[in-house]
């Protein structure tokens, strides 16, 4: 059966695994340096990335940047087939249905956010 430690030996250990740890970060640190120093560098034309939370989409607009709202008509595998500004939402379903009628197949109305345009 193993001994309790008491807690002196706790601290000690505590200690030493940070006295570890330390080393290692300090291995860790110095090998990406070194690493970074062998890396090519960037050509003058490449973009580099701003600052900004990783879990932010591709897609995503900027939150600066204003948006208005159109709908788009879209046919079943999602490919747009035309576009109506807000006020015509009317026209939008009318013809969303025209063409539902017409091929057989389901068209459908979305609303979607798009960079207003500066004029």
């Amino acid at each position: 059966m193993a001994k309790r430690m008491s807690n002196k030996e706790r601290i000690q250990r505590k200690g030493l695994e940070a006295a570890a740890a330390a080393v290692e970060k300090a291995k860790k640190k110095e090998s990406t340096a070194v690493a970074k120093a062998e890396k090519p560098a960037k050509s003058p034309g490449a973009s580099t990335k701003s600052g900004g939370s990783k879990s932010r989409l591709a897609g995503a607009p900027v939150p600066s940047q204003r948006l208005k709202l159109v709908w788009k008509v879209f046919n079943a595998s999602g490919k747009e087939v035309a576009v109506f500004s807000y006020p015509e939402k009317t026209e939008a379903d009318a013809m969303a249905e025209k063409l539902t009628t017409k091929s057989g197949q389901p068209h459908f109305v979305n609303g979607v956010k798009v960079p207003l345009e500066a004029t």
